[in-house]
């Protein structure tokens, strides 16, 4: 009889396991046409957030954090426009011509995110979501048919290019100084004197007040914070008192707490909508932190614009009271990249992945809401005729100089000093196995030469199916005269 009651309390407890696992699958599965709020921060570095690093003040994105589900193993690029392109088409950008030169998108660029490409608010219109847009694009202007209201989204508020000053507005190059600040197509002039972090999250928030119930809402909020140049308002930088020494960084720490109160805002006014208990809202950066510019990514190797994990290691959680209460306050540690948004949020809105293009990226929704193994094994940094970086399980190769390869200590705290070396990589390629060397401080290239030759094959057969590089064309100057035009940077063809 003891055997027997063994056995039965045995079948009830696998019985009671079996349920729970079924129940949480189909809780995750019966998810259905969320609202999505994407949330972009800018030049937002590995160290600088308030959960990794106590100095920095973001009450409002740890709480957030650490009621979601944070992503340690995530990617980005190494620069802003590559991983915008991702997040709007889930390919990378050596499929959309964005690998070469400086990868990012200037001012007076005659090319943008060719037409050809399915965005993603595309997609999401048509499964009936509502789709706005705050904030900062930097994925083409030159000509109308490249902006965000002609790719998908029904209403834009925001700055077309790459950086600007906070209040005025107006960014410069080559020369040419002007305003950068759009409503729809129309030159918005009234903002002047406002602080863009205040700003964006206004309008943000209007979009919220302003959204009907009954339909889903998509909206992508890329705020001008934290990229250069260095701006904040006094009451932020002064809420660190003597905390931080060096300017650069104190500056930047009043930026980040800016953000941090504008997502605040943001979910308040999602709250007071009623729209908040159904909504799936993701925080990401767009690459590792500017170390010339007050970011900081220790204690990663190196920064934004380099290949190396502290370039495009990502920060990135997402919060949701739809996750099943065993997910919240945990962490999804296997590979995520930036190009597996789009299939993830195409699967919630129970949209089909059919475009013009295959998609690079996955679908992630099990890993984020089951806890379920990612579904990806390899990620490709970039891809062009200089070299690139790629990762395959646990390693890692980078082919060509990935950039300036300093570990920068925290300000402020006794850490060690950062390490230098002569240009690696840049005459034979470099091997790390990230798994058990996140910092990159071993080079085993030459120990497994066996290893190099698998993932130089797979860097090969990745490269065979690059496109054309549209970012090689040079600066247009047209687009000088259209702004004098204009009073307003746009499109000049």
């Amino acid at each position: 009889s003891l055997q027997r009651a063994m056995a039965s309390h045995y079948i009830s407890c696998t019985i009671a396991i079996l349920a729970i696992v079924v129940s949480r699958a189909l809780y995750c599965t019966a998810v259905n046409q969320p609202h999505i709020v994407f949330v972009v921060a800018d030049d937002l570095g590995w160290n600088d957030i308030g959960y990794k690093d106590t100095q920095i003040q973001t009450p409002n994105l740890d709480k957030l954090a650490k009621g979601g589900v944070t992503l340690s193993s995530y990617y980005v690029h190494q620069v802003c426009s590559p991983s915008r392109a991702a997040f709007m088409t889930g390919r990378y950008p050596y499929h959309v011509g964005l690998q070469s030169g400086s990868q990012y998108i200037p001012l007076t660029a005659p090319y943008g995110v060719p037409l050809d490409e399915t965005f993603l608010p595309e997609k999401l219109k048509k499964s009936g979501y509502a789709t706005h847009m705050v904030g900062k694009w930097h994925l083409g202007f030159f000509k109308e048919d490249y902006f965000p209201v002609n790719r998908g989204f029904d209403s834009y508020f925001g700055y077309l290019a790459g950086a600007e000053d906070y209040w005025k507005h107006s960014s410069c190059h080559g020369g040419c100084c002007g305003l950068d600040l759009r409503n729809n197509t129309t030159p918005a002039k009234e903002y002047n004197g406002t602080y863009s972090t205040y700003l964006f999250a206004g309008e943000a928030a209007r979009v919220i007040r302003q959204h009907p119930h009954n339909k889903p809402l998509f909206l992508y909020l890329a705020f001008q914070s934290v990229h250069a140049p260095l701006q904040a308002p006094g009451a932020y930088i002064a809420r660190y008192g003597n905390k931080i020494s060096t300017k650069s960084r104190l500056t930047f720490a009043g930026m980040i707490s800016a953000m941090d109160d504008a997502v605040g805002n943001v979910t308040t006014a999602l709250q007071a909508a009623g729209l908040w208990d159904n909504t799936v809202f993701v925080f990401t950066t767009d690459n590792g932190g500017n170390l010339h510019a007050g970011g900081n990514n220790w204690p990663l190797r190196g920064g934004k614009f380099t290949y190396w994990e502290g370039g495009v290691r990502g920060v990135s959680f997402v919060h949701s009271k739809l996750f099943p209460s065993s997910r919240q306050g945990s962490s999804a540690d296997g590979l995520m990249h930036a190009v597996d948004w789009m299939p993830t949020l195409l699967r919630l809105a129970g949209a089909d992945n059919q475009t013009n293009n295959p998609m690079d990226g996955m679908d992630m929704w099990e890993m984020l809401c089951n806890g379920a193994p990612s579904n990806r094994t390899s990620v490709v940094h970039n891809i062009n005729h200089k070299g690139g970086a790629i990762r395959v399980g646990d390693y890692k190769l980078l082919i060509g100089y990935p950039g300036t390869d300093d570990w920068i200590p925290r300000p402020n705290v006794s850490q060690p000093l950062s390490y230098k070396t002569d240009k690696p990589c840049s005459k034979t390629p470099c091997l790390f196995n990230i798994a058990e060397d996140p910092q990159e401080r071993n080079d085993l290239a030459t120990e497994t030469p066996e290893m190099v030759a698998r993932l130089v094959a797979e860097f090969r057969k990745f490269n065979s199916t690059a496109h054309l590089p549209v970012n090689l064309a040079a600066d247009d100057k047209d687009a000088c005269s259209a702004l004098h035009k204009q009073g307003a940077w746009g499109p000049w063809q």
